[in-house]
């Protein structure tokens, strides 16, 4: 134990709870909002929200491992602190890749897609619920 250790955890921790509350309700505000509105309009054609969710579902899965591998090491005692540190910080950057190639694609593909298919009247409508949607 160390302050820098536990300087590390708490920084860890609000990490985690950024995961928790934003990027969960951003997931869920995509798949419960924007996803269906995209998909009236893409029947019967490729639907790139359908890769959006499975990396949605991914992402989730890993972070969970995340979260495990840090809710050990935050336990007091641990003898294989060093090992879990390591895991978590590999596991952090996987996370952080994951994510940051998903915005890549939401931003690159996601919202021109919307924007060239959904109408003015479609997309306030998605903005207003996206807005009234909370964790």
């Amino acid at each position: 134990e160390s302050p820098l250790h536990d300087r590390g955890l708490v920084h860890q921790g609000k990490v985690m709870d950024f995961f928790d509350k934003d990027v969960m309700l951003h997931f869920r505000r995509e798949e419960e909002i924007l996803f269906p509105a995209l998909a009236k309009h893409l029947e019967g054609k490729v639907n790139p929200t359908q890769l959006l969710l499975r990396e949605h579902d991914d992402w989730r899965q890993l972070y969970r491992r995340l979260k495990e591998a840090f809710a050990q090491l935050e336990a007091k005692g641990t003898e294989n602190s060093e090992a879990l540190s390591i895991e978590v910080q590999e596991l952090n950057s996987r996370v952080e890749q994951l994510l940051r190639e998903h915005i890549k694609k939401e931003n690159e593909s996601l919202l021109p897609l919307a924007q060239g298919l959904l109408s003015e009247a479609e997309l306030e409508e998605i903005s207003q619920k996206w807005r009234s949607l909370s964790a």
